[in-house]
């Protein structure tokens, strides 16, 4: 909602100041409602505009019985996604799904054919190629990985956010002496977020509990009414609840799929900032100019949402030129009139 992951994605979107987006969801109740909620608050804000709302539907493999998405689907919807260069045209898509789905979509969307293990020549991607996709923790920092950079076309951004991800270099250190005191081998980066989530869970469960009279620790109101009381700094950040049980000013990260270095070829998710939802009140968005990289631009230009179409960039040179004359024509007349108010 927003006061969580939804405020988190339309906060990121205004601080590049875009107004324009398309979106595309799979037909699955999470990727529905988040889809929902994006649009509702998105279009709050005066002067941001849903463009495209397309639902991409999966179906199920009759030998596997494993859902998948529907590769016409994938097609159709995307073909309709009106030209960047139109008047309804936008390079930002707000593509929702889980990660196993995306990873399809984009496959189809970079011109793949079925079945094509990526070793051949793709055909036209679906969409342009300097577009811009903006996704959430289902698949941020997921999808695409190291290996995919091999098949995506050039120029083409992904970006979102996950719930906050812990780089705290001293959490990271004790966890490695633990590793090590265990036989474990040390680790560069810290688990996957949801593990994090679950580590606090735990914790706050544990917490709650030790807080109860034992005779009350099976009456799930009593623990409830723990479990919102609790306050403390946690693997994910700080924890603690609204009434609701929503956590309370959620903390996300941005990330955005970069070129690890100048010139090479490696590419990988990079952190770029770190986004507060208050409960109540406007996100803070705390993101450093100079991390946000965009193909073919150079760090900290961000590219606009929307490029006017051809006919209507020469429609405003034509009624600049034809301004120009007309106030020249008045020039002149004033001229003449005055040279002849002189003569009389």
């Amino acid at each position: 909602n927003r006061d969580g992951q939804v405020g988190a994605l339309v906060a990121l979107l205004k601080r590049f100041h875009w107004r324009r987006v398309h979106i595309v969801n799979t037909d699955k109740p999470y990727s529905v409602d988040l889809a929902n909620e994006f649009k509702m608050l998105w279009l709050e804000e005066e002067g941001h505009e849903v463009h495209q709302t397309t639902t991409i539907e999966l179906r199920q493999n009759n030998v596997t019985l494993v859902e998948a998405v529907d590769p016409d689907s994938v097609k159709n919807c995307l073909r309709g996604i009106p030209p960047r260069g139109s008047t309804r045209g936008s390079r930002i898509i707000l593509l929702i799904g889980h990660n196993k789905d995306i990873t399809e979509i984009m496959r189809i969307a970079s011109g793949h054919a079925d079945g094509d293990n990526f070793s051949g020549k793709a055909r036209a991607p679906l969409v342009a190629p300097d577009t811009i996709w903006v996704g959430p923790q289902a698949w941020v920092g997921r999808f695409p990985q190291a290996r995919d950079a091999r098949w995506l076309p050039p120029g083409m951004s992904f970006l979102g956010v996950t719930p906050f991800r812990n780089t705290d270099e001293d959490f990271l250190q004790r966890y490695n002496n633990y590793r090590q005191n265990t036989g474990l081998q040390p680790i560069s980066v810290l688990p996957d977020y949801a593990a994090e989530n679950m580590v606090d869970a735990i914790v706050a469960l544990v917490m709650a509990l030790s807080t109860t009279n034992p005779k009350q620790r099976r009456n799930g109101t009593h623990v409830t009414e723990r479990l919102r009381s609790l306050s403390f700094s946690g693997v994910s950040g700080d924890v603690s609840f609204t009434k609701d049980g929503d956590r309370q000013n959620p903390v996300f990260t941005s990330f955005q799929w970069q070129q690890l270095e100048e010139g090479g070829e490696a590419f990988g998710w990079r952190k770029i900032g770190d986004i507060t939802v208050w409960e109540g009140s406007e996100a803070e968005v705390s993101i450093e100019s100079d991390s946000i990289c965009f193909p073919g631009l150079p760090c900290g230009r961000i590219p606009p949402d929307y490029v006017p179409p051809k006919n209507s960039q020469w429609a405003v040179v034509i009624l600049a030129l034809l301004i120009l004359v007309i106030a020249m024509l008045f020039f002149m007349y004033l001229r003449k009139k005055k040279k002849y108010n002189d003569i009389m």
